[in-house]
Formats: structure tokens, C-alpha cells, sequence
């Protein structure tokens, strides 16, 4: 059975959620892309997903954290990539409480392979 795993982006960052699909999708992983923060949250209470991959800034400044932070509110030992922009790395008491990776913007797809990889094994 392949994982599913929830890619959360906005409508601007489209070109990077398109390699980052076809990323996923090349490694067997059925890539699930959300564009909201409502649809995101209500997906992970339906159905969790095997691995979470956030931008460090969907939305506004941060708000991949926040996101992130929201999602391990509902499943709190999900796997989370978060994507990097820039050199800050927010942590928080749920972020710390499951599998975190932080990969930096643009994703080399080879170390997103293996990042993915590792942690959907956890």
C-alpha cells in the first residue's frame, strides 16, 4: 500500500509544489496537495495522512510553522517536513513531540527521497 502524503502550499507557491509532487510521486508516494488551512486541518481529522510536508512560510510569515503546530494539535506524533526559506527554525511543544525534519528551499529531491523515506518508516 502506498503512504499518502499531505503536501499544504499555497496557490503561489505552485512551480515548488509541483516539483515537490513530482517528487514524492517518483519515490511510490501518493502525494495529496491541500491549499488551505481549513481544508488542511479538516483532511488530517478525516484522515490522517502518513507524512505532512509544509513551507515554512505558507500564508504569512511563519504560518508553516503554525500550520505544522496546528496539525500535531489533531495527530501529534504525525511525521512534518518543513521547508525552509530562510535560516529560522521555529519550535514549539508539539512540533517537538513527533518526527521533525527541516529541508531547505529549493528541495533537492534526493535528500527529500530520503527524508520522506526515513521518517515514513518511524
Amino acid at each position: 500500500m502506498l503512504s499518502k502524503v499531505a503536501i499544504i502550499a499555497s496557490e503561489l507557491m505552485s512551480k515548488d509544489t509541483e516539483l515537490i509532487q513530482a517528487a514524492v510521486e517518483a519515490i511510490g508516494y501518493t502525494p495529496q496537495v491541500i491549499r488551505s488551512a481549513y481544508k488542511t486541518l479538516g483532511s488530517v481529522r478525516r484522515e490522517t495522512p502518513d507524512l505532512f510536508i509544509v513551507r515554512d512560510d505558507f500564508f504569512i510569515n511563519r504560518g508553516g510553522w503554525i500550520m505544522a503546530d496546528q496539525v500535531r494539535d489533531i495527530a501529534p506524533r504525525l511525521p512534518v517536513i518543513v521547508l525552509k526559506t530562510g535560516p529560522e527554525i521555529e519550535t514549539t511543544d508539539s512540533i517537538n513531540a513527533g518526527p521533525l525534519a527541516t529541508l531547505d528551499m529549493p528541495v533537492n529531491p534526493d535528500d527529500l527521497r530520503t527524508t520522506v523515506e526515513g521518517l515514513i518508516k518511524l
